[in-house]
């Protein structure tokens, strides 16, 4: 069976969180997209820039492991995906993310809960907590 590579930057960094909604999914490590910056939009996304390097999770699962993902991402309603490079030990590799499909109403701001999982995803991967502080300020803005 074919593993997927999907690599993780917000809620799904949380090690428990994405195993209840993935079962099958492997944890391979941290990881970093280069040339990719993490913004907040009332949920994490990340967008191309350059010189940026977003910290995140590479993980592997099934094709049915990443139709439950998309289930819970909202795939083609609130996100789609893209196949972007990652640096893992030093290797690149391509794998699947998730961007935000933007409606208009980003500006909200996230919930104390939903960004209590992320910084938590953080902590268990040892990604460094500014990423998101820095999101979290640029989003205040």
């Amino acid at each position: 069976m074919e593993r997927i590579l999907y690599f993780a930057y917000g809620h799904n960094t949380n090690i428990p969180e994405l195993k209840n909604r993935v079962p099958d999914a492997k944890r391979i490590g941290r990881a970093v997209a280069p040339n990719q910056q993490l913004q907040l939009n009332h949920y994490t996304n990340m967008v191309a820039a350059d010189g940026e390097k977003t910290y995140g999770v590479l993980w592997a699962m099934s094709d049915e492991g990443l139709k439950q993902l998309d289930y819970y991402e909202g795939d083609g309603k609130d996100y789609h995906h893209a196949v972007i490079e990652v640096l893992y030990k030093g290797k690149l590799y391509k794998a699947l993310t998730y961007v935000m499909i933007l409606h208009g109403d980003e500006r909200r701001q996230p919930s104390q809960k939903y960004l209590k999982h992320v910084y938590d995803g953080y902590k268990m991967n040892q990604i460094p907590p500014s990423q998101l502080t820095t999101a979290l300020r640029n989003h205040s803005k």
